[in-house]
């Protein structure tokens, strides 16, 4: 460790300026990438590497089908869409949006089931046109007699479920109907986004008597989230780092103290965003994009950086109250607390960097960018610190002034005083430390794992209403799909044979939605057929050439050619086919509207694998897939994720503990004693997490290795310093009083410092940011009473059990 600190203890010591001036340069150039940072709020971004993960994957990037925007119109409570006031508001909405060039630019082609722009109001206006009547001044009556009829027919079945689930369509009537507007496929995330908000824009304030526009889709949710995490993130931080800096004046009571702290976090949190870009997807591609959670660590490095200020200052002020003088002062500063420090830090590492062992790639993410926020902290106070302090106070050392009185001696002196637990009951003090461990693993036993989409909705937000709105009025999102991903030997006429047998297997299917007797499904064999229909309407010779390629009246020919019929399709349907077979052939799907949400996904998709037995039997396989079947194996992966990265974090540390000190004292037994916080914090974090009726979820899933992260350090600090005064000593007692009255007191004030960090997260609007934050405030806490108040028990134990005496070494 001597080769890790030796150099920088000397630049602190001899070169003040040149680490002041390394810690500027980089910084200059990890600001350039930290301004490009981005967040990705899809919430498809938690896919884990599974099979369900994968297909997903396939079914979206490589048979990109169009998305959708929802043009809500409400007629409000015992109104009806289906009136004059409906459809003057529909031809209204489809007007004004042929008229935005970003919208009409973005529309997918129509293709032979739907139009681009798509109206619960369309059969209506078309049976009116065709009677010679004009939709816009149609009538109440005219609108209801052409209604009765125009929902009755099969061809109506789609624009029928745009409207209401209050619907009676041979009054016919409906509270609120849609105007589906479809996006052709190949369209990126940011151009989705565009257009969606150009939707949104266009149609404000249309409506009339008394119906209400509003519009919903993905992209205006997650666009929302975005600007909700971009505005929160700025207050969050504010709040986070005037706490600190309230309580550093309180503890410091000098300001170029609180200056050169707060300075360092600013610092550490730019070479975070700047490393975390570097290696990001626009240029190394190691990690994916900041997520939801990813707001988390920056206000996590403001309760762990700032550590790293407190334990420095107060090491350099002790040895300044000693009369050394400011270079020899940061010099012993860093070698002394620095050794501490950078066994802490890599421990901390270790509990973040075991989040790459979960299947989730934004918790990976997380762990990997909350490990380089802490190694930017370490780097940038073990410089900065020491080094501004001995550019300061050499000048007040040439003029003689007396260096600040400590302003951590009576908080020395509170935590002098509980050291009496460990040097006269010890044992019974690790006792009830065990004691409230077992209940709390008892406790423990019975926490549950959730994980849903709308966790990260933020509270009280217009995409919240929304949603609510969409969930009272449709029974959920009408633009929800299901895919049964499918590889193998796609162009076999009797895997395409069993495709339309599937299709016809999931009429009458739960969830499924339906458009008249047939299921709303889609696949290349049927597009096939729609493909012969579509022909047949403009080009009989054409629709010839089908047969001739082998395609029946409804199925396929033993020896029908099906690479030859797809591309003779792609010529009259080439969205349709586009959006079920990827274009080099390699998987295919059946597209399904559903309406199962996320509740019934797993019901639905069992129910579609028993649908889809035609096709197993065929010899190829099958998955079924959906973003809500996403979102329910993140929740199941979560907990066995956990596990995992508990046992990993927990060997990693101990391991590395017990080779630490053995290799450094001698004495492998001291790392084993160092892990006893982490071991009770862990148990009494996640009792207390059942007990205020909390969940795993991708947050608070982290707080068990986040604990021993926190955990771990601390008991460093105890034992590190420990063994430096029994060596002085001589004596376990005296050594326990001096390092709890010390390092207890500078570990009490970066534990407030830290936890009023993370307390802020409490303010944020994202339910699992909440939680996040209060569980890792109260793990703090517990982190503290366990470093301060068990592990001295231990070590006073310990040293009775080994009799351990300093060794002299030459």
């Amino acid at each position: 460790m001597k080769w890790i600190l030796g150099p920088a203890a000397r630049l602190v010591e001899r070169r003040p300026w040149w680490a002041i001036g390394v810690v500027g340069a980089i910084t200059a150039v990890l600001a350039v990438f930290a301004v490009q940072q981005q967040t990705d709020t899809d919430i498809t971004a938690f896919a884990p590497n599974s099979d369900i993960g994968r297909a997903f994957t396939q079914l979206e990037q490589d048979m990109g089908a169009s998305s959708a925007v929802q043009v809500i119109l409400d007629a409000g409570e015992d109104g009806n869409v289906i009136s004059v006031a409906g459809v003057q508001t529909v031809l209204e909405v489809q007007s004004t949006l042929e008229a935005v060039p970003v919208v009409v630019g973005s529309l997918a082609p129509a293709d032979a089931n739907t139009p681009p722009i798509m109206s619960f109001a369309l059969p209506v206006i078309e049976a009116l046109r065709a009677a010679g009547i004009d939709p816009a001044a149609a009538t109440d009556a005219e609108i209801t007699a052409a209604g009765g009829a125009a929902y009755a027919s099969e061809e109506a079945a789609l624009a029928a479920a745009l409207t209401s689930r209050d619907r009676d369509l041979a009054a016919p009537s409906a509270r609120a109907g849609m105007v589906l507007v479809r996006f052709r496929p190949g369209l990126s995330d940011d151009e989705k986004s565009v257009a969606a908000q150009a939707v949104r824009s266009a149609v404000a304030g249309s409506g009339s008597g008394g119906v209400t526009v509003e519009v919903f889709s993905l992209e205006v949710i997650y666009d929302e989230m975005q600007q909700t995490m971009d505005k929160e993130l700025t207050p969050l931080l504010g709040l986070a780092f005037l706490l600190v800096v309230v309580i550093l004046i309180f503890f410091y009571r000098r300001l170029s103290d609180v200056v050169v702290g707060v300075a360092g976090l600013m610092l550490a949190i730019v070479w975070m965003y700047g490393l975390g870009v570097l290696i990001g997807p626009d240029y190394l591609g190691w990690v994916g994009a900041f997520t939801q959670i990813s707001i988390a660590v920056p206000v996590l490095l403001v309760g762990l950086g700032i550590d790293y200020a407190v334990h420095l200052t107060s090491r350099y002020r002790e040895e300044r109250s000693l009369g050394t003088d400011p270079p020899g002062a940061a010099r012993v500063a860093l070698l002394t607390v620095g050794g501490a420090l950078v066994l802490a830090t890599v421990t901390t590492l270790v509990g973040f960097l075991t989040n790459l062992a979960s299947p989730i790639p934004p918790i990976g993410d997380f762990g990997v960018f909350a490990s380089l926020g802490v190694l930017s902290a370490f780097v940038v106070m073990a410089l900065l610190v020491p080094s501004i302090r001995n550019v300061l106070d050499r000048r007040a050392h040439r003029r003689d002034q007396r260096p600040p009185r400590d302003p951590l001696r009576p908080l020395t002196r509170l935590m002098r005083a509980t050291t009496v637990l460990a040097t006269r009951i010890p044992v019974a003090t690790l006792a009830l430390g065990v004691a409230v461990t077992v209940v709390s693993i008892v406790v423990a036993s019975g926490l549950t794992t959730e994980f849903s989409q709308d966790e990260f909705v933020p509270r009280g937000s217009e995409a919240e209403r929304l949603i609510g709105v969409v969930d009272g009025l449709f029974g959920g999102d009408v633009v929800e799909q299901t895919g049964v991903v499918i590889t193998g030997n796609l162009f076999d006429p009797d895997v395409a044979n069993a495709m339309l047998q599937t299709e016809a297997n999931m009429a009458g299917t739960t969830d499924v939605r339906m458009a008249g007797a047939r299921a709303q499904a889609l696949s290349l064999a049927s597009a096939v057929l729609l493909a012969r229909q579509v022909a047949a309407e403009s080009d009989p010779g054409a629709a010839a050439r089908f047969g001739e390629l082998g395609l029946g009246e409804v199925s396929f020919a033993p020896d029908a050619d099906v690479v030859g019929l797809l591309m003779l399709a792609a010529d009259y349907v080439p969205a349709d086919l586009g959006s079920v077979v990827a274009t080099d052939g390699s998987v295919a799907a059946i597209r399904v509207s559903t309406s199962a949400g996320e509740e019934g996904a797993d019901a639905l998709a069992a129910a579609l694998l028993e649908d889809a037995a035609p096709l197993v039997d065929a010899g190829v396989r099958v998955t079924v897939t959906s973003r809500n079947l996403l979102i329910g194996e993140v929740s199941t992966t979560l907990t066995a994720a956990q596990r995992r990265s508990i046992i990993i974090t927990l060997a990693a540390a101990f391991v590395l503990l017990v080779l630490y000190y053995a290799v450094t004292e001698r004495r492998p037994m001291l790392g084993v004693v160092t892990m006893i916080p982490s071991l009770l914090v862990v148990a009494w974090t996640l009792g207390t997490m059942r007990l205020m009726g909390l969940s795993f979820n991708v947050l608070t899933g982290t707080v068990a290795s986040l604990a021993i992260g926190i955990g771990v350090p601390y008991g460093i600090h105890v034992t590190h310093r420990f063994t430096e005064d029994l060596k002085r000593s001589g004596n376990a007692i005296e050594a326990i009083q001096a390092t709890v009255g010390h390092t207890g007191a500078a570990l009490a004030g970066a534990a407030l410092t830290t936890a009023a960090g993370f307390g802020v997260l409490w303010f944020a609007s994202i339910v699992p940011l909440q939680q996040f934050g209060a569980m890792t405030a109260i793990t703090i806490v517990y982190s503290l009473a366990a470093s301060v108040l068990a592990q001295p028990s231990c070590l006073v134990m310990w040293d009775r059990a080994t009799r351990w005496r300093p060794t002299r070494r030459t």
